[in-house]
């Protein structure tokens, strides 16, 4: 194992240990017992509300069997912000649950919007600059656009043409009546 990770858990340990006693000093130990039972319940409680959020983002509603989209829904990058938006306040119930003063502080400043958006922002740029580095060239909804050779693999289809179906047989012309 690498002693580079090694020593980053002693120390984390240490820190969170520290951390601990220091707060004990104040409340006693059975204080911060129940300080750590709190923060797990409201880091699940943060999971729990940051999982429907995503689940939201994802579905659309059904109107009288119809499928209708929510104007907020109306492309695929708002969508995909506000998953990645509850990715990382899913991130930040999990800091909140992990038993430790410090990881829970960390987890609980991850929920204030503006470190969350400029984490989100930062980890773009890093998924953007990874997939440039392996030759794929995205658009702003993160879909590939063309490749270095210049061509999407795949296949091309029109939105004003049906979609080819191989093993479809016939196709039957008609209406469909509801009775």
């Amino acid at each position: 194992m690498n002693p580079v990770f090694i020593l980053g858990v002693i120390c984390y340990i240490a820190v969170e240990w520290l951390a601990a006693a220091v707060l004990a000093r104040w409340i006693g130990w059975g204080g911060v017992a129940l300080v750590m039972m709190i923060l797990f319940i409201v880091g699940v409680a943060v999971c729990r509300r940051a999982g429907f959020s995503a689940l939201r983002a994802t579905t659309p509603a059904s109107v009288d069997g119809l499928i209708v989209i929510s104007p907020d829904r109306r492309t695929s990058s708002s969508a995909m912000k506000v998953m990645g938006d509850a990715g990382l306040r899913f991130v930040a119930g999990v800091a909140i649950a992990t038993p430790g003063l410090v990881t829970s502080a960390l987890g609980g400043f991850m929920l204030i919007p503006g470190i969350r958006r400029g984490i989100g922002a930062l980890g773009t740029k890093r998924l953007r600059a990874q997939a440039q580095a392996a030759g794929l060239i995205l658009d702003e909804n993160f879909r590939p656009t063309t490749f270095n050779d210049g061509a999407v693999p795949g296949h091309v289809h029109r939105v004003d043409e049906p979609e080819p179906r191989p093993d479809s047989g016939t196709a039957i012309e008609g209406f469909i009546v509801d009775e």
